[in-house]
Formats: C-alpha cells, sequence, structure tokens
C-alpha cells in the first residue's frame, strides 16, 4: 500500500531499495564529470567510489525504486558526513526516516516533508547521512 504525504506520520522508517557498486559504473560515472571528480584509490590501491558518487546513487535509489511512499522529488540537502568508504562489491542500501512534517502545507501543492537519509552498506555499517525535504504526492 503506497502511503501518501496524508498518510505520512513523524518517526516513519521505510526501506527504498540497494545497489550494488561497480567498477565499470566508478569509471564511467568518473568520467562523464568531466575530471571534475577524480578516480580515488586506498592505501591497497582498490578503487574507492567518489563522495559525490555515493550521494548520487542515493537519489537515484530513492526515486527510481519502488517504495512505499509516493517520493516525488529531494532537495535542499544539509548535514552530509560520509561515515565509509564503498568499493567495487559493496552493496549500498538506503532507508528514510520522516522526521519532521510541516502541518502548514495542507493546501500546498508539492507538500514537503524533513527526511533523514540513511545510506548502509552490506555490513550495515553507515556510509552516508543527510537530512533533506522530501516533495511527496498527494493522494488524488
Amino acid at each position: 500500500m503506497t502511503r501518501y504525504f496524508e498518510d505520512l506520520e513523524s518517526g516513519t522508517r521505510e526501506y527504498c531499495g540497494h545497489h550494488a557498486i561497480r567498477e565499470r559504473d566508478i569509471k564511467e560515472w568518473v568520467a562523464k564529470a568531466e575530471s571534475e571528480y577524480q578516480q580515488n584509490t586506498n592505501e591497497n590501491g582498490e578503487l574507492i567510489a567518489p563522495k559525490q558518487y555515493i550521494r548520487a546513487i542515493c537519489g537515484r535509489v530513492l526515486l527510481s525504486t519502488p517504495q512505499e511512499i509516493a517520493l516525488k522529488g529531494i532537495n535542499e540537502i544539509k548535514e552530509l558526513e560520509y561515515h565509509e568508504q564503498l568499493r567495487p562489491g559493496d552493496v549500498l542500501s538506503v532507508t528514510i526516516r520522516v522526521v519532521n512534517i510541516d502541518p502548514d502545507q495542507d493546501d500546498s501543492h508539492f507538500p514537503t516533508v524533513d527526511i533523514k537519509v540513511t545510506g548502509r552498506n552490506q555490513s550495515d555499517d553507515e556510509v552516508i547521512t543527510y537530512f533533506a525535504k522530501a516533495i511527496v504526492e498527494r493522494e488524488e
């Protein structure tokens, strides 16, 4: 059952999906970024996913994976923190928690809720966390 803006409450949690990190994808993303971001390796010479790539993958998972909350967009990212590195072969799982719902949006065509986004690796270690405003579809 899909939950719309009217159905959400503070504290609602939702698993949004996951993404397998592949070396080819990292290299393609860095190449498309036109040298703005460079490939990085760790002390063992392993390829590391750039932080901006991790954030982009979170956004892709949030908006392209079917989920219970009817998300239509994400903006105003703040308090972004990277906790762990991702390498090819890792799996990034993304969840959200509704932090706040502004009750003054009853007439808004594009209501937003404050969410916390958390990305974890396959070992359940936090990789990335940030707060954002999520645009949530209204029930018709």
